[in-house]
């Protein structure tokens, strides 16, 4: 299980440029770090069959 689905980050003026860069290199590295632990979440689950026994 995920422990953090989600993130929360303050928006600052300057924190993401007009190209869609995160200029702060410590909030870029927490969002990559963030989206690793999602990656390897679905990595892990994806086989995953969630519907019901009679419709698969």
């Amino acid at each position: 299980m995920l422990a953090q689905p989600e993130a929360y980050i303050q928006f600052t003026q300057g924190l993401i440029d007009e190209t869609g860069t995160v200029t702060v290199p410590a909030t870029a590295r927490f969002l990559s770090d963030c989206m690793s632990a999602f990656h390897a979440h679905i990595q892990r689950h994806h086989l995953r069959d969630f519907r019901p026994a009679s419709v698969r």
